[in-house]
């Protein structure tokens, strides 16, 4: 009888562990180098310090044009002339710009003129002002800079002009009755010069070569300075000279 097949026992099956698949990214790095931004960054720095460079060079080899602001009043010059001409002369080196200058005679402000701009060594009559024929002062004041003043004196052309004879009462001796004096009767003789009495301080006569000391005497009538001769006896002809003495201490 055929014996019953053993059947072998099952073998122990070791199950392997399972894995729980995932996903995995990797970011890459901020500091990773780029080849190409590298290369472009190098390029722009070169071209930066190549600008650099010749912008320097450039900035040594051309003078900077520099212009200050100051005037240069010592040769920017305002003038006004005796007969009220009034000019400005630009006698610096610079070209000025256009400004406005005021006019005073005597502290009084007379006119405002416009100054046009001035070329080096250029003059421009800005206008004229009345001015007096005495002695007067002037001032011309840029209303952006400069000023300048000056004084003008009286014109006056010393000189003794005329001999005039008078008597004790200041009434003018007519030429025709000088012949009719005597011995004894007193004259004033009266010296007038150009311009006016207050342009001299003094007169001095000679009379028949004698040299009369200066008077200051004054006539009421005219302010002309006098001298009082009384006619000597024996003396039928008189030859009579005068001076006057100026403000400036000359006779003339």
């Amino acid at each position: 009888m055929d014996p019953t097949p053993t059947v072998p026992s099952k073998p122990n099956v070791i199950t392997p562990p399972s894995f729980q698949s995932s996903s995995v990214f990797v970011t890459p790095s901020s500091s990773s180098p780029n080849p190409k931004k590298k290369m472009y960054l190098a390029v722009a720095a070169i071209v930066l310090l190549l600008v650099g460079t010749v912008s320097g060079f450039l900035l040594v080899m051309r003078p900077v044009s520099y212009r200050s602001q100051a005037w240069d009043c010592g040769n920017y010059i305002f003038a006004v002339d005796r007969s009220g001409i009034v000019s400005a002369t630009n006698g610096s080196t610079q070209s000025e710009p256009v400004q406005r200058a005021e006019v005073y005679v005597d502290n009084v402000l007379l006119n405002t003129f416009d100054v046009p701009s001035l070329n080096p060594g250029a003059t421009v009559t800005l206008g004229n002002v009345v001015v007096p024929t005495e002695t007067f002062t002037w001032q011309v004041k840029g209303t952006s800079d400069c000023s300048n003043a000056g004084r003008f004196e009286k014109i006056t052309s010393y000189q003794c002009r005329q001999i005039k004879a008078y008597d004790e009462n200041d009434v003018e001796i007519a030429t025709a009755s000088l012949s009719t004096l005597k011995a004894g009767d007193i004259v004033r003789l009266a010296a007038t010069g150009s311009g006016s009495a207050s342009d001299y301080t003094a007169a001095r006569f000679t009379i028949n070569g004698t040299l009369l000391p200066e008077t200051s005497l004054k006539m009421t009538s005219s302010n002309d300075y006098y001298v009082e001769y009384t006619i000597p006896a024996n003396t039928s002809s008189f030859d009579i000279s005068a001076q006057l003495k100026a403000v400036d201490g000359q006779w003339y």
